[in-house]
């Protein structure tokens, strides 16, 4: 097996592929199957048939000007955004997940006895292709 440490982790957004990596410390990846379910009369279990697909995640890191305005735009546009996702690095061969998605929630928090972070919450649009760098 090939085990990597989670801070090679690298996510990329907007149509200039902007790695905004750098700027993030958890990256939350949820793969979603929708389950339709089947229970015809007299049965006696339960079954169900696969449904619709759907990447839903969510993000957090720490507050910049540069990462704001990219989180911004994708979050302001009615448009589906693209994004990559790496979750051992962008390196030759490493497994990569792409495909547009759409920002649902983008926070900023700031106390005064923290850095300033940023969290948002995304889900895909249409198809994710898993692939390699």
């Amino acid at each position: 097996m090939a085990f990597a440490h989670g801070s090679d982790a690298v996510l990329t957004i907007g149509a200039g592929a902007t790695n905004i990596s750098a700027y993030l410390e958890s990256i939350d990846a949820n793969f979603e199957r929708a389950e339709a379910e089947i229970n015809p009369l007299g049965g006696t279990w339960g079954s169900s048939i696969p449904g619709l697909r759907r990447l839903n995640g969510s993000v957090s890191g720490y507050f910049d000007p540069t990462l704001d305005t990219e989180l911004w735009n994708a979050w302001n546009s009615d448009a589906d955004v693209p994004f990559a996702y790496y979750p051992q690095g962008d390196g030759a061969g490493a497994p990569k997940y792409s495909g547009n998605m759409r920002i649902s929630n983008y926070r900023i928090s700031t106390s005064s006895g923290d850095a300033g972070k940023v969290s948002f919450d995304f889900s895909s649009q249409g198809t994710i292709t898993k692939g390699t760098a």
